[in-house]
C-alpha cells in the first residue's frame, strides 16, 4: 500500500513531525515515506508498507499519540514511494 495523510488540528509548532519520525521508526520500522510540513498548516504523512500495519499506524496516530491535537486525518494522494527506503522528516 502507498498512500498519503493529510493531518490537520494543531499539529504545526508543537513537535508532531519529530514525535511521529520517532513513533514510526520505533514502532513501525518497515514503513518507509516521510512526514512534512504543509504551507497551510497541515502536516503530509506519506507511507509505503503492509496495509494493515499502515491502518494500525494512522489509528494510533490519531487515537493515541496526539489525541487532542488532531482534528482530522484524510486521505490524500497516493504516494509515489521509488526512493525511499527508510522513513524520514522532510523540509
Amino acid at each position: 500500500m502507498n498512500q498519503c495523510y493529510i493531518v490537520s488540528g494543531m499539529v504545526q509548532g508543537v513537535g508532531f513531525r519529530y514525535t511521529i519520525f520517532k513513533f514510526v521508526k520505533k514502532y513501525y520500522p518497515d514503513i518507509k515515506g516521510y512526514v512534512k510540513n504543509l504551507p497551510d498548516g497541515t502536516v503530509e504523512i506519506c507511507v509505503s508498507g503492509n496495509s494493515e500495519r499502515i491502518n494500525n499506524l494512522i489509528e494510533e496516530i490519531q487515537r493515541i499519540q496526539f489525541y487532542g491535537y488532531i482534528e482530522d486525518i484524510k486521505e490524500g494522494r497516493t504516494f509515489l514511494s521509488g526512493h525511499y527506503s527508510d522513513f524520514v522528516i522532510e523540509y
